[in-house]
């Protein structure tokens, strides 16, 4: 029983640390966008107002991933933290 829940201790870490990797990146997209908004306004100024409402909506989507990335990384520490708790009871 020890044995399996190490491995799930081991996997859940691992989900946490996929997750987190995605999250980061998504932030990182996300900051790009937000750096480079400005500058698709101006240099697309006779498609501008379509560019930017296409350029907020990705920015949207993003932000609603991002959300949801986060949320799933909270489960997966919750997750890692129940395990830990009955891993430490089970010794």
């Amino acid at each position: 029983m020890r044995d399996d829940l190490q491995e799930q201790l081991r996997a859940a870490q691992r989900s946490q640390a996929y997750e987190t990797t995605d999250i980061l990146n998504q932030i990182r997209e996300v900051r790009h966008l937000r750096l480079q908004q400005p500058q698709t306004a101006t240099s697309l100024f006779p498609l501008s107002a379509s560019s930017d409402a296409m350029l907020k909506s990705r920015l949207v989507s993003m932000e609603v991933q991002l959300n949801a990335a986060c949320a799933a990384k909270n489960d997966a520490q919750l997750q890692v933290e129940q395990l830990s708790t009955k891993l430490e009871a089970a010794s």
